[in-house]
């Protein structure tokens, strides 16, 4: 034995390495490359090979890699290998196989998901059984009726904006419209209010603060190297949470705070009962989820991802409605109409029922020519089929027709950033047009539209941020004009300034559309009457 380790102890070492290393990366490459469950499928073979590929595209390049898959499909086909264990599928005929609803199940992929930081979060919740568990907890909140019930809320923030508005009224001072939106969809002034019952009333803030906006923005940038370097953020992430509080941005310790209070409010009950609407939080604490589920952790991952959904992916699409009303006279003209004939007097609009807004055809046709090319969630929201093989056919070429095996296990994933520009669904794609929600076109548009996905994992905001929509676009305009389109009665005209087609293009995706860098946002300004 003795001369056997002597005999081993006389082997170099980083030559023994170096010939392990080798040997472990041409057999990885040759089991990627030919043996793989997903070797039968196109694409680039680098990107089968080495997740380099991909690292490339969304880290170094930042958010590039989906622009960059809409050219694989042009060259491989509707479905492609984007890495060595995912798939992505461009075809909107086989949506509601991916994202199915019930009784079928489907996972989430919990490396996508790892690009969140907010695993406890119920959307960002893995397993099916779990995230319906959490949800359930959450998505009654979101009914249309007691969306409803929050009018009076949504009414008084933009009575807030209406006022601030008046104080831009020709000073020639320039207001951020997409700071106004994200103020108005804010965590603190809408989402938060029908969280905690709480606001810090943003909207009525000069520049409409606009802190918590670039913090997301700027935090943005992390979620891939953190989905792609999970090994050295996740020791960070699970620093305790006192550490946390100092290393990382005051609005987290703020959403913090605001989970705690909720979780010691001795009069947790009769909080709930006393407000005029219901909150989440309180009724999750109230609930029988068990003890795991109602922790401060769990509260704040829960916080966060409502934050960021309730002002990024609505607060744009309100952007846009209102950039290309601005800048399309006669989309304008037709649509102060449409609200004029429904609201004859316009000192009355904020008595207006949301169902007086619902009823619009015009309106609706704006709002969501404006989510369409808001997106919801940018990113592939990958999803993994456990119970079943699922069969994909290629009908691309009828006379190559070929059909596809995805196994189960298989994350498989669609984006709205490509599904919202398929030709063959929406015409003239990335133009702005409501006209194609009218009409004969318009149920072709409808099946389509999946800027709040489909299935399971729906997202259950979607009654809320059309409810926000309808309100914020339908009162701004019965109540303002633009330099060219206006009513006697209007407060005021909004002019566009220095701020074309540029600053409304999706240049980065970062889970939700970013614009260019060097933009300097959406501007106008207010001019009277």
């Amino acid at each position: 034995m003795l001369e056997l380790l002597s005999s081993l102890s006389a082997i170099p070492i980083l030559p023994l390495i170096l010939i392990s290393t080798v040997f472990y990366l041409v057999g990885i490459s040759v089991y990627r490359l030919y043996l793989h469950p997903l070797s039968k499928f196109p694409g680039p073979k680098l990107a089968a090979l080495t997740l380099w590929y991909e690292i490339y595209y969304d880290v170094y390049l930042d958010g590039q890699y989906q622009f960059h898959i809409k050219e694989l499909h042009k060259t491989y086909g509707p479905i492609i290998r984007i890495n060595p264990f995912e798939l992505h599928i461009n075809d909107p005929s086989f949506y509601e196989e991916v994202y199915a609803s019930a009784p079928r199940k489907r996972d989430r992929s919990e490396w996508v998901m790892r690009a969140t930081g907010f695993s406890d979060a119920f959307f960002a919740t893995v397993p099916h059984e779990l995230h319906k568990v959490r949800r359930a907890a959450v998505a009654p909140f979101f009914s249309k009726a007691n969306v409803r019930k929050l009018q009076p809320v949504l009414d008084k923030v933009i009575d807030g904006m209406f006022g601030q508005l008046r104080l831009f009224l020709g000073s020639r001072q320039v207001v951020r419209l997409d700071h106004m939106t994200s103020a108005y969809a804010n965590v603190v002034d809408i989402v938060m209010e029908y969280s905690f019952a709480r606001s810090e009333n943003r909207i009525t803030k000069p520049d409409f603060d606009p802190g918590y906006h670039e913090a997301i923005a700027a935090g943005s940038y992390a979620n891939f190297p953190i989905k792609h370097f999970y090994w050295f953020f996740k020791p960070l992430l699970s620093l305790p949470e006192f550490i946390l509080d100092n290393i990382l941005t005051n609005k987290r310790q703020i959403v913090k705070g605001q989970a705690i209070a909720a979780m010691t409010d001795a009069n947790t009950m009769s909080t709930k009962s006393s407000t005029a609407h219901p909150t989440i939080f309180h009724d999750i604490l109230s609930s029988k989820l068990p003890a795991s589920e109602k922790s401060v952790t769990r509260l704040t991952h829960e916080a966060h991802t409502i934050i960021a959904g309730g002002t990024f992916s609505t607060a744009w699409p309100m952007t846009l409605a209102i950039y290309h009303m601005l800048k399309q006279p006669l989309l304008l003209r037709r649509l102060k109409d449409e609200l004029a004939a429904a609201i004859p007097d316009a000192s009355t609009t904020h008595h207006a029922d949301l169902h007086t807004f619902e009823a619009l055809p015009f309106l609706t046709a704006v709002v969501k020519e404006s989510l369409r090319l808001g997106y919801g969630t940018t990113h592939r929201l990958a999803r993994i089929a456990t119970e079943e093989d699922i069969t994909y056919t290629d009908a691309s070429s009828p006379e190559l027709s070929k059909k596809y095996t995805i196994p189960r296990g298989t994350p498989m994933g669609m984006s709205t950033l490509l599904l919202h520009h398929i030709e063959s669904s929406f015409p003239n794609s990335y133009a702005f047009n409501p006209e194609r929600w009218l009409g004969a076109d318009a149920a072709r548009s409808e099946k389509y539209l999946v800027s709040f996905s489909r299935g399971t994992r729906m997202c259950p905001g979607i009654n809320l941020a059309y409810a926000e929509m309808y309100l914020i676009v339908g009162r701004l305009f019965r109540s303002f004009g633009s330099e060219q389109v206006y009513d006697a009665s209007d407060v005021g005209r909004l002019r566009l300034f220095q701020t074309t087609d540029y600053d409304v293009e999706t240049a980065h995706d970062r889970m939700f559309a970013m614009q260019h860098l060097d933009s300097k946002g959406i501007r106008a300004e207010v001019l009277p009457n």
